[in-house]
């Protein structure tokens, strides 16, 4: 139902005088879509103060007909009452701009973290896992040296300002969605409040597994 309502708003408030590609990006812990518009509002957005328009009237009367579009704002009451449900602390991210970008973890990254017991040598961790560290630059469309970085910033517990202040990015919610998810979802960093995703006390480290790539690494030099 989610992913039907996200296709047909992202067709009814599009800019079509734009060539660029809608993305409807699906990973086994959240959702992404990105679409061009014309914003009303700019920048990061909270849900609760997301103003809708009807950009499209026309393409948006059809679709009510075919009942692929409901009343305007009713998307995001539905999000804001049934996303809960699936998974309490979903993490809801809005970023307005020419390219409108809607995040929605529904899954709690930690569900993807698996025990990994620490080999006692460079060599035992060089046979184990090589392979992983040669897929997972490709798996999460980052470079060794970022993931690398990152990694050993979280060997002590960080914030993401901290993070941040390694990268040239200005951008929280971009930085978060490029970098910080993936390395969760892949099981390679976590957070010290994950329960509260949001919260000001946040911070992230890097677990076993992602600790097991560091020797990997750097056994291979």
């Amino acid at each position: 139902m989610y992913h039907h309502t996200e296709i047909s708003n992202t067709l009814l408030h599009r800019e079509y005088i734009s060539s660029y590609t809608n993305k409807f990006l699906i990973f086994r812990d959240r959702v992404i879509t990105e679409n061009w518009t014309k914003p009303f509002q700019t920048g990061d957005i909270d849900i609760n103060d997301w103003r809708t328009r009807t950009k499209n009237p026309l393409i948006t009367k059809v679709f009510r007909e075919m009942k692929w579009a409901e009343e305007l704002g009713s998307g995001q009451k539905n999000i804001r009452e049934y996303a809960p449900l699936y998974f309490e602390n979903s993490e809801i991210e809005i970023h307005s701009g020419e390219e409108f970008v809607f995040s929605i973890t529904y899954r709690d990254p930690k569900e993807f973290e698996f025990a990994e017991n620490i080999p006692t040598s460079h060599r035992q961790v060089g046979t184990k896992s090589a392979l992983s560290w040669q897929q997972v630059g490709t798996k999460l469309a980052l470079s060794q040296k970022e993931i690398k970085t990152i990694l050993e910033a979280c060997l002590l517990e960080n914030s993401l300002t901290q993070i941040i202040a390694l990268f040239n990015f200005s951008d929280r919610t971009k930085f978060k969605r490029k970098y910080i998810n993936p390395l969760i979802a892949e099981g390679l960093l976590a957070m010290t409040v994950p329960d509260k995703p949001n919260s000001r006390l946040q911070k992230y480290y890097t677990t076993e597994k992602g600790k097991s790539l560091l020797l990997c690494q750097d056994g291979s030099n």
